[in-house]
């Protein structure tokens, strides 16, 4: 776009004298169009409804301003809230003034118009914003043009970037600037995925955006803890590395020094498609380099590495063992020249004993290796992949090192023994165990899956059912302070040597078998144990106040004992208020006296 305009002090001037000289005229609403360059206003329904039936009444005061476009037909310049507002009061025609003007006049006119409200909303402002960057400005001039901070200017302009309907619900005032803000720094999808999961029931009148800083966070990936390289720009080349990405907040630290040591990434998709690919590429690469004789993962796989898992069926035939179950050992590290330097000269004697001891060292881990005594294992945890070593012969467990493809090859060469048989057995059956397990963990994850699609609408709840009760006591005992959790399980549970070490079908058969007493009794050590519980200005202490009422307390004999003394302290004021104003009478007459 050409600057010129925004370098000449007399360009308004000109557009003015422009604009003075225009025909007004009288013509049909359906000859006018929105320019197409132009961000979309919002206005809220309500609003526009209000107006038009205003139009209806006494029609419209002010003329639009329009320029033609092309033969009979207009373009809107400035009035867009007038011409929705006709539309709706059904107008056959509105008043305008015809003005022939340029591109760059007409987005003159509009930055003039938004820039000179009072209390625009905060939308508006992101409209006026995004118009001063098409006219040429950058964030530094626009912050000293409008006497705002870089960083509100930028907010603003991410403001501009909501989806359509959480615009809406903005400008509806459904969402607060906080949350709007928070909103906008997700990338589309995510905002999509946010807006369907959560607020599409919106126009609702009991609408609620409960725990709004919880579902955010779901967005959220730190960055810092990523399992992928953030600096790879390969993993997905349209995105390229995340040290560059905009969905990434350590990119805003110039805006917002507080955020330089953070690193958030808002672009959900991107993080985790990075961390599939990832997890990928790793186990493909030792797989590719490496003969591994053992699978190690975590008790629950998660969604990004179970869907690895499948990519490569061969690793399906491996041993699983328990990570911290093997004796694991390290392959000895090539000692560094740096590590002997003494005031910059390098001590070559303690060196050369080092380096001679980690050839002798990588010799004996050769030679292990090869003789089986250590063998290599791919660990697959946090969404990660990495080869690992360890000692045959000094496993913590009962861990069966044979594979199927050593079997198969023992059948076919004739050399297998009945207890390699045996090993092939047990090695089937712990296989098939792991399955089930993961079974489990798949059964569950769908069920949780439905659940929240099902539920997460309060309109699909039916009535309270006897397990949402059960989850009821189990999600209060769940809230059990630490310091007294242990005490209030042995009052509940006292024939338990340890209720947490219960399977979980066992504890759910417990907790549903509690009394009301035993419940009662739950509530209020949760109650207790909670500290705002004794303060006034906090919820909780005045559903404790309740419930020691309820449950018999004589409230009424504290708040009595207190209000004696209230009632003396009262007094001693009042007294003491009383001498204060007498002092006073007495300073005023004295005053009048020395008059």
């Amino acid at each position: 776009m050409n600057t010129s305009a925004k370098n000449n002090p007399n360009t308004k001037q000109v557009i003015a004298e422009i604009i003075i000289k225009g025909t007004l005229s009288q013509i049909p609403i359906s000859k006018i169009s929105l320019n197409p360059k132009n961000y979309r206003k919002f206005y809220t329904e309500k609003s526009l409804q209000d107006f038009a039936q205003q139009l209806k009444r006494h029609g419209i005061l002010s003329s639009l301003i329009v320029r033609p476009v092309e033969k009979d037909k207009y373009e809107l310049v400035v009035g867009e809230r007038r011409l929705r507002a006709a539309r709706i009061a059904s107008l056959a025609e509105v008043p305008v003034k015809i003005v022939e003007l340029t591109d760059e006049q007409v987005l003159e006119i509009q930055l003039d118009e938004n820039l000179s409200r009072e209390n625009p909303h905060p939308l508006d402002e992101a409209l006026a914003i995004r118009m001063m960057q098409d006219f040429g400005y950058n964030i530094e001039e626009i912050s000293l043009c409008l006497g705002k901070s870089k960083g509100l200017i930028y907010n603003r302009i991410k403001l501009s970037e909501l989806n359509q309907e959480f615009k809406e619900m903005f400008m509806n005032n459904v969402l607060n600037i906080q949350a709007a803000t928070e909103l906008s720094g997700l990338d589309p999808d995510s905002q999509t995925d946010f807006f369907e999961n959560h607020c599409k029931d919106w126009r609702e009148d009991d609408f609620r955006l409960v725990g709004f800083p919880h579902l955010l966070d779901q967005y959220k990936q730190n960055l810092l803890k990523a399992p992928f390289d953030t600096n790879d720009k390969n993993l997905i080349e349209k995105a390229g590395a995340c040290n560059k990405c905009p969905y990434n907040s350590a990119t805003l630290n110039s805006l917002f020094p507080e955020m330089e040591k953070s690193s958030i990434c808002s672009n959900k998709n991107c993080f985790w498609s990075k961390t599939s690919i990832s997890l990928e590429n790793s186990i493909a690469a030792i797989l590719q380099s490496e003969r591994v004789d053992t699978l190690a993962t975590p008790y629950r796989l998660s969604d990004v590495e179970a869907a690895a898992m499948e990519k490569f069926p061969d690793l399906q035939e491996l041993p699983c063992k328990e990570y911290f179950d093997l004796h694991r050992c390290n392959i000895p590290t090539q000692p560094k020249k740096e590590a002997f330097m003494i005031d910059k000269k390098l001590d070559n004697e303690k060196f050369t004993e080092a380096v001679t001891a980690y050839k002798s060292k990588l010799k004996d881990f050769k030679f292990l290796l090869e003789s089986g005594d250590v063998k290599k294992g791919l660990r697959i945890n946090n969404n990660t992949a990495e080869l690992f070593y360890y000692y045959v012969a000094k496993s913590k467990g009962n861990s069966i090192g044979i594979t199927a493809k050593e079997v198969q090859e023992a059948k076919k060469n004739g050399t297998a023994t009945p207890e390699l048989l045996q090993q092939e057995m047990e090695r089937l059956e712990k296989k098939e165990k792991r399955d089930k397990e993961l079974d489990l963990i798949k059964i569950f994850a769908k069920i949780h899956e439905l659940f929240i699609a099902e539920y997460s609408n309060i309109k699909n709840t039916a009535a309270l059912t006897k397990a949402d009760q059960v989850a009821a006591r189990w999600i209060i005992m769940e809230c059990l302070p630490y310091t007294i959790k242990q005490n209030v399980l042995k009052a509940l549970f006292p024939k338990a040597e340890s209720f947490s070490l219960w399977d979980q079908v066992k504890q759910y058969q417990a907790v549903a078998k509690l009394t009301d007493k035993q419940f009662a009794y739950l509530i209020r050590m949760v109650l207790s144990g909670l500290s705002e519980s004794k303060n006034p200005d906090f919820p909780t202490s005045h559903f404790l106040y309740n419930v020691a009422v309820d449950a018999g307390m004589d409230v009424k004999a504290i708040e009595a004992e207190q209000g004696e003394i209230a009632k003396i302290r009262q007094k001693r004021v009042t007294e003491r208020i009383a001498g204060v104003n007498s002092d006073i009478d007495k300073l005023l007459k004295n005053k009048k006296l020395i008059a």
